[in-house]
């Protein structure tokens, strides 16, 4: 009787390792379906992403068309959210395969070089993405600053070269040559006055400059900005 007792005690154990082990091997085998599934999407879908990151181009310096280039980012971004559950899902079935008790066999090392080198990939495009987003907020916000800075200077110009032209006729009376010395005076002040947005854009310019990165848009910054420094000084020469 005793015999037998034991008998079932060790068939139950037996029945009971072996059911466990089954179990395993399933989660084993589920876990390696869903890793080879959605590595070997995954894996070609950033592929395609890096390629399209890789043909954004450097960032322009008009607001327009830097509002378009971050739609364009942001487009991308939500490509990611959307398959950042299956990216999950990789990660998880790795996690579960690397994680098995036991002997580790050679596809274990197969499959650890392959997790790494998705998760490598889509955190070195997503911080590229999320780091040009946070250059094209700087650039929108600046270069909306320069082009209205160069607009008011622009203006300004305008109205001090027509002051300037209605002061030029010569005129031997005292009343008109004391009018004409006292708007030269004037326009002396406003252009001084200027000289604090003049300061500001010079400032923006450098730092646009070093945003877009690229030679001709940082010659075409100050292409703009030296027209309207040279206009300046041509003024302040002739009210002079």
């Amino acid at each position: 009787m005793l015999t037998l007792s034991l008998l079932d005690s060790k068939w139950k154990e037996l029945n009971q390792v072996t059911s466990e082990r089954q179990q395993k091997l399933e989660e084993s085998s589920n876990y390696l379906i869903q890793f080879q599934t959605a590595e070997s999407q995954l894996k070609h879908w950033l592929v395609e992403k890096e390629l399209m990151i890789s043909v954004l181009g450097p960032l322009s310096i008009d607001p327009n068309m830097l509002n378009t280039q971050k739609q364009q980012v942001q487009i991308l971004l939500k490509e990611f959210d959307t398959r950042k559950p299956q990216y999950e899902q990789l990660t998880v079935a790795g996690q579960g395969i690397l994680e098995r008790p036991g002997e580790h066999p050679p596809s274990h090392e197969i499959v650890k070089e392959q997790l790494a080198a998705v998760a490598q990939k889509w955190n070195s495009l997503t911080s590229q993405l999320k780091k040009r987003c946070d250059r094209i907020d700087q650039a929108i916000v600046k270069s909306t600053e320069y082009q209205s800075l160069l607009r008011s200077l622009s203006d300004k110009l305008s109205a001090l070269d027509n002051k300037l032209s209605s002061s030029l006729a010569v005129s031997t009376q005292p009343d008109a040559v004391k009018q004409q010395l006292e708007i030269a005076k004037e326009m002396k002040e406003e252009i001084e006055q200027e000289m604090k947005n003049i300061n500001a854009a010079q400032t923006l310019c450098e730092e646009l400059s070093t945003l877009v990165g690229e030679e001709y848009l940082k010659a075409e910054l100050t292409r703009q900005l030296d027209g309207i420094l040279k206009s300046f000084k041509d003024i302040e020469q002739k009210s002079g």
